[in-house]
Parts: C-alpha cells; structure tokens; sequence
C-alpha cells in the first residue's frame, strides 16, 4: 500500500510580492527579451523545433493536479520588464503554449496571475506537465472543484468516500491518496514572521481507490485508523511549526520541515501496514490505536 501525501510549497506572489499560503518556490533563471516579457524559466529546452506545431497544449488555471497521471516538466514565470509591450493575456498564451512544445508538454496549469492594475501587462506563474488524458484525468479538469475528505473525528471515513474500484489484480487492497494542506493565518505586523500555522490532513476521495472485496466494517477501520495516522503527522507539523519562528523569507526552511514530516509519515505508514497486515492483525491494530492516542490524543480533533 503507498500513500501520496502533495507537498505544499511557496513562491512569491507576483501582484505585490507578499507570500501566497499555498504556492511553489521556485530556483529562476531570469532572461531578458526586448520588448516582450521577462521570462524565468526552470527548465531547458529538449524537443526540436520540427516538432512545435504538432501539439496543442491543454491550458487551465489554479488547478490542484494531484493524483492525477501526470508528470512534471517544469515551471516558468511571465514578469514585466518595465518595457515590454506585447504583454495580453493572449500573447502570454501564446508564449506559453510555445515553451510547453519545447520541453513536450501538453498541460499548463497557471497557478498565479495578475491581470493589468500596478503594471500595463497580463504576468502570470505557470507549471508544465506531460498528461494522459484518459477519462479520469479529463473529468477531474473539467470539474471545477476536486473531491475532498478533510479530517474530522465526527465524521469518519466510509467506503463511498473512495470514489474508485481497486483490480482485484492488485497487490494493495486499497489506495489513498493523501495531503497535508498548510496555511498560515497571517504575518507579523512587526517582524515579517509567519504566524498560525494550521495543518490539515485530507484524502482526495476522487482517486483514492480500494477493491470491493476489502469494503467490509473491520477493515474500514483499518483505513480509518491509517487516516488519524496522518493527522497525527499533520497535528505534529503544526505543533512545531507554530512554536518556531519563520519570517517571510524562510520558505525555503519551512519547505524542509514539510519534507522532514512526510518522509517520518511515510516510514510510519510502512511499519503500520507491516505490523497490522491490512487489518488482517487485529493485535496490530489495536497496537497502533494505542500508539496514536498516547502519542497524541489531540489530533482527532
């Protein structure tokens, strides 16, 4: 069984330059072309120019992609230089399909835009990514909004919140996929510093899947029991990060503890399939159900 727990990231808003609370960091090469935009890229260039014109890139805009089959090709940023003229929205598409082709990507996600005010120009952050548009995928980027289960100890997991059938084929009996979603509340007036961190554990019910000879009520409490396993992790994270202080430019510090608790959550999730057999060990179970509420009562809450 694997658990996919989507890492939240930050990058700086391009309107103002103030922190967004759910946003990518990004490592840029800034370039500077004439009279068109100022373009910061993360990638280079691999598909040969023969090739442009044979794919329409598929573009959407603040999507949450995760989950989804997809991979990532890299980002890019669409700044003004204070000089540039071609700068619509239409010409940002039209660049933005352009740089897809180059490193064979089919999907661009705009995840932060600002349209003409404080600049004459249309500015944009976007992702690339290389899809399969099967069904699940096209349904999912159609659907303005994902389907989300956050955690709440009153209302615990059942079987119709895994929105898809498992292959009897696979070895797993069930798939969540899993997230953390990391907000801060709001900055220091007086020092810059992040302040109320809230930490929330949530299953994409759209595409977390399980076999339906696994749907019975015991081993609904197995799935559910993995579920107060990742708000422990999700409850600690919050703990630690709002006795720490972390000033506006400290992302990339609060990224590494976001790294740090998803790779202890993944060994912890490793050794809980091991030890409770996917619910066939009920002494496992009731040993980790222990474990947790020892550990940390408050995080069913």
């Amino acid at each position: 069984m694997r658990i996919f727990i989507k890492q939240t990231k930050i990058y700086q808003d391009i309107r103002m330059g103030t922190p967004f609370y759910k946003l990518l960091l990004f490592i840029f090469i800034p370039i500077l072309n004439g009279c068109s935009y100022k373009i910061v890229r993360n990638y280079e260039s691999i598909t040969s120019l023969s090739i442009l014109k044979r794919t329409n890139p598929l573009i959407v805009k603040h999507k949450d992609l995760f989950g989804l089959n997809i991979s990532y090709r890299g980002s890019i940023k669409l700044d003004d230089t204070g000089f540039t003229i071609d700068c619509s929205e239409t010409d940002a598409i039209i660049l933005l399909k352009e740089e897809a082709r180059k490193i064979n990507s089919n999907l661009i996600n705009i995840i932060d835009e600002a349209y003409p005010g404080t600049s004459s120009c249309y500015r944009c952050v976007a992702d690339f990514f290389k899809a399969d548009f099967d069904s699940l995928t096209l349904s999912i980027l159609n659907n303005p909004e994902r389907k989300l289960k956050f955690y709440d100890s009153l209302n615990q997991l059942n079987w119709s919140d895994f929105r898809l059938d498992l292959d009897d084929t696979c070895s797993n009996p069930y798939t969540i996929y899993s997230n953390f979603r990391v907000i801060s509340g709001r900055t220091s007036f007086w020092d810059g510093s992040y302040k109320n961190f809230t930490v929330r554990c949530l299953i994409y019910t759209d595409v977390s899947m399980v076999k339906k000879s696994f749907m019975t009520d015991g081993n609904l409490t197995q799935v559910q029991l993995q579920f107060d396993l990742n708000q422990l992790y999700a409850k600690k994270l919050e703990n630690y990060l709002n006795s720490e202080k972390f000033g506006s430019g400290n992302s990339i510090k609060v990224q590494l503890e976001l790294d740090k608790c998803i790779k202890e959550l993944e060994q912890a999730t490793n050794k809980f399939i091991k030890d409770t057999d996917y619910g066939k060990n009920r002494l496992g179970q009731r040993f980790w159900r222990e474990k947790i509420n020892k550990e940390f009562p408050a995080s069913k809450k």
